[in-house]
């Protein structure tokens, strides 16, 4: 039997990012981050205010 993890690598990523970053002047708003979301998989954000969740769909969405 296939372990969730493993079923996840076999599905095509809907949204993948690699080293997002944002930076306002010299305060760094977004560290470099990267992450796979997979088909037909459901994720969430989640974090105080200001903690940058945001600005990480801002980097993505562009």
């Amino acid at each position: 039997m296939m372990s969730q993890t493993d079923a996840a690598t076999l599905r095509p990523a809907i949204i993948e990012a690699q080293g997002l970053r944002k930076s306002y002047g010299r305060f760094t708003a977004l560290q470099p981050c990267s992450f796979t979301i997979p088909l037909g998989r459901v994720y969430g954000v989640i974090g105080a205010n200001g903690a940058g969740k945001t600005t990480l769909l801002n980097a993505v969405l562009g």
